[in-house]
């Protein structure tokens, strides 16, 4: 008789503890506490400009170790770290103006500058100056370092030689 209360107690009790009719228990689980993850996407800001460098620049175009400084002006326009202008020499010897694009990536206080005349006279038909520096130390008021200058091959007879020469750019704004 012990043992049909007992079988009867098991079969009532069975139930209450989480046994099921298939008679296997089932452990519950806990809340999942994990949030979805999401990755924003930020666009590349423009980098911030140490020097404002727009504005009107004027001074001097000389070739190392030479004596005729050639007045220059440079009207700049920034956007970024990019600058770029109408660059204007005046030829020595009343020779008129020189027109050309004067363009440059400013890096801390280093200008990468480039610049291709356009306009020159009396130079020949397929005649082109051009020039190519880095200037270090450059400030909002003054940029003063070296460029090297080349012409083509039909600048021939308008320039005293072909070979590229380093010349000085002296502006202050």
């Amino acid at each position: 008789m012990r043992f049909r209360f007992l079988m009867l107690l098991a079969v009532a009790v069975a139930p209450a503890c989480g046994g099921g009719s298939s008679g296997s228990a089932t452990t519950p689980t806990a809340p999942s506490t994990t949030a979805p993850t999401t990755t924003a996407t930020t666009p590349a800001a423009t980098p911030a400009p140490s020097l404002s460098l727009a504005g009107t620049w004027t001074g001097t175009f000389v070739p190392v170790g030479g004596t005729s400084p050639e007045p220059v002006t440079w009207v700049a326009t920034q956007t970024g770290t990019s600058v770029t202008g109408p660059f204007t020499i005046t030829l020595n010897g009343n020779r008129g103006n020189g027109a050309a694009t004067l363009s440059g990536t400013l890096s801390g206080t280093s200008l990468a500058l480039t610049y291709s005349f356009t306009t020159r006279p009396g130079a020949p038909a397929g005649c082109t100056e051009s020039g190519v520096g880095t200037i270090t130390n450059v400030t909002a008021s003054a940029i003063s370092g070296q460029i090297q200058r080349t012409y083509t091959a039909a600048c021939a007879s308008a320039v005293p030689s072909l070979t590229p020469t380093p010349d000085q750019l002296s502006l202050t704004k």
